[in-house]
């Protein structure tokens, strides 16, 4: 029996993952702000944004299905060289199809001149051929995944200092942008000889069409949905109200990456799990939501008492209005998290059909709650429409999934939680209220929230709090 990698290492790495995503390109919008300058940031933004309905569409539904096929392979040498394959061909016809729609597109846009920033973001549908993160994901290579995205990352943060000076820089910029994620696509190829083979014999691709294009069409939907918000407040709104709005999200984000990175890396074991063993299916499965809702809680609550200092440090004094939209968005995080959970029972057990109708059902409501609230509260509203949508989904998907949902809630978890959360906002109260300074109060109501929540986990026996305390307990012997 192959050994099952360390999910609490796994997840370690992750987190680290999920911070150089995060704080690197906080670090580089501040800096190429100042370089760039709006308009060419705002040329750039333009591009990106259609280019990304292309990156998205282009795997078609790849990315999430080839976790779950893969898992459910990698015992059998021969199987996860075939399905590996197989996913590969499909997704090179797929790429080969959108890039075809993307220069048709140009065309009619621009006739046979397209400007150069749409070239070289083209470069990303390109290069999605060589798109195999699945394959590394669906063996549980966290490990590798994370030390080579943070070393692309890093590298291409550096090159953007040393290289982008000037506004008349813009199309470096762009390019530096783009060989991030195609600098990842190619060493994934260099190094996927070393867990399987490509093959073009005996294989059909075909067999894997039904759950990638039902995938594929909930990665439609999902793009309506969280992009309908922004395209409403910008007709019915000033775009100051949009950049509230966005900003906002952009710090939730933060706090919900955080969240979602610890339990991500389950969702391969819950799919090789639900095949061989059902009952650690669901001790995993009841395990992964409470880590999330352990984690997401004091997330959430943190965000909501520092918003009126973290707003001003990040943004300044003009986005005073986005303190409660964030403190609005932080209930976000934990019914994302508590989604995030839900997904990954889904794509372990093969329902993304479910999936499917819960995203439909979605847009729909929140089209409807949002030119009901936009127009009176603003972005406030969209939030609103934005938290209440994401409470249908998870619920709407619960439903379909119950029988094979585990959520893992006791007494004493919902207890020893909630007076954690007690403690956490009574100290991080106290020391937003006693120190002046934004940075150091932010900094020291984190710190001493969380200690305190942490010990109050610990003392009244949270199941969570014990097995986060012994795992790291594990790693640090293992490493000493």
């Amino acid at each position: 029996m192959p050994v099952k990698p360390s999910l609490a290492k796994n997840s370690l790495f992750n987190i680290a993952l999920q911070l150089c995503t995060v704080v690197i390109p906080l670090l580089s919008s501040m800096y190429v702000s100042r370089t760039i300058l709006p308009d060419g940031l705002g040329e750039i933004a333009t591009v990106d944004n259609l280019v990304s309905y292309f990156t998205a569409l282009a795997p078609l539904g790849i990315p999430a299905y080839g976790i779950r096929a893969i898992s459910r392979a990698r015992d059998d040498e021969e199987e996860l060289s075939r399905t590996f394959s197989e996913l590969v061909v499909l997704n090179a016809v797929s790429t080969v199809l959108f890039l075809v729609v993307y220069a048709a597109v140009l065309f009619l846009l621009f006739g046979g001149a397209p400007p150069t920033l749409y070239l070289i973001y083209g470069s990303l549908i390109v290069s999605n051929v060589l798109n195999i993160e699945w394959l590394f994901s669906g063996l549980e290579q966290f490990a590798y995944i994370s030390i080579r995205g943070i070393a692309v990352k890093t590298l291409v943060f550096a090159l953007t200092v040393l290289l982008v000076r000037s506004p008349e820089d813009i199309y470096l910029y762009a390019a530096l942008t783009c060989l991030a994620t195609v600098s990842n696509y190619f060493v994934n190829v260099l190094s996927a000889h070393r867990w399987t083979r490509l093959t073009l014999r005996e294989i059909n691709p075909l067999r894997h069409m039904r759950p990638v294009l039902v995938l594929a069409g909930t990665i439609v939907l999902f793009s309506i949905y969280t992009k309908i918000d922004v395209t409403l407040l910008g007709i019915m709104c000033p775009s100051a109200v949009v950049a509230y709005y966005s900003y906002a999200y952009k710090a939730e984000e933060i706090g919900k990456s955080l969240c979602t990175a610890v339990t991500s890396v389950y969702t391969p074991r819950l799919s090789y799990e639900f095949v061989n063993d059902r009952a650690e299916h669901s001790r995993l499965l009841g395990q992964a939501m409470l880590l999330n809702v352990y984690i997401a809680l004091p997330m959430a609550l943190g965000v909501c008492v520092t918003a009126p200092r973290l707003v001003l440090l990040l943004f300044g004094e003009a986005f005073a209005p986005a303190v409660l939209t964030l403190q609005l968005f932080s209930m976000l995080i934990v019914a994302k998290s508590i989604g995030n959970v839900i997904y990954q029972n889904v794509i372990s057990t093969g329902g993304e059909r479910f999936q499917l109708v819960a995203y439909a059902a979605g847009c729909v409501v929140n089209i409807a709650l949002n030119l009901l609230l936009i127009p009176t509260f603003q972005q406030n509203g969209a939030v609103v429409a934005t938290v209440v949508t994401e409470i249908v989904l998870d619920c709407i998907l619960v439903y379909f999934t119950k029988d094979s949902l585990t959520m893992g809630f006791t007494p004493s978890f919902v207890f020893s939680t909630g007076m954690g959360l007690v403690v956490l906002g009574v100290v991080a109260s106290v020391c937003t209220y006693c120190i002046g300074n934004d940075l150091v109060g932010i900094l020291v109501s984190v710190v001493f929230g969380a200690l305190g929540y942490a010990a109050a986990g610990i003392i009244l026996k949270n199941e969570m709090a014990l097995l986060l305390s012994a795992e790291l307990r594990k790693l640090k012997r293992r490493h000493l």
